[in-house]
C-alpha cells in the first residue's frame, strides 16, 4: 500500500528525471523572509513535503536536465575567493572601504589577463 502511494507523489520532468510531488517542487508555492513555505493558492503555510490537489510543477524543475547552464572552473573559483578573502582582510584592518571591492567584471577580466584561461570548464 505504502509503494503505491508513494508511486502516485513521484513524477517525471520532459527530460526524465525523477521529481517528487510536494511543496518543495510545487509552483504555487513562496519563501517568506523567515524561510517557511506559503501556498499561494490556499493562502497558508506548507510543510515542505506536503502535497494538495493544486500542485504544479515549478518551471525550473521543468527545465532540469536541459544541459544549458555553464560551471565555472575550479580554478576560477579559488581566484575568485583568495581575492575576496584579501578584500575582506584589508576592509578590517581599514585598508579598503567595502563599497572599493572588485566587481565580478572585473575580476574575471583580471582572472583571463592573469592565468589565460576562460572562466568557465570546457566540455
Amino acid at each position: 500500500m505504502k509503494k503505491e502511494n508513494e508511486n502516485k507523489k513521484m513524477m517525471r520532468n520532459p527530460q526524465g528525471i525523477k521529481v517528487r510531488k510536494c511543496c518543495a517542487s510545487c509552483a504555487l508555492r513562496e519563501i517568506l523572509t523567515c524561510g517557511e513555505r506559503f501556498c499561494t493558492k490556499r493562502n497558508k503555510k506548507v510543510k515542505k513535503l506536503g502535497l494538495c490537489k493544486n500542485w504544479e510543477i515549478r518551471e525550473y524543475i521543468v527545465g532540469a536536465g536541459l544541459k544549458q547552464g555553464r560551471v565555472k572552473s575550479r580554478q576560477y573559483l579559488k581566484f575568485v575567493l583568495n581575492i575576496r578573502l584579501q578584500e575582506q582582510e584589508a576592509i578590517r584592518i581599514g585598508a579598503l572601504l567595502p563599497d572599493q571591492v572588485e566587481t565580478p567584471e572585473a575580476i574575471r577580466r583580471l582572472f583571463e589577463e592573469q592565468v589565460g584561461l576562460p572562466i568557465f570548464e570546457i566540455s
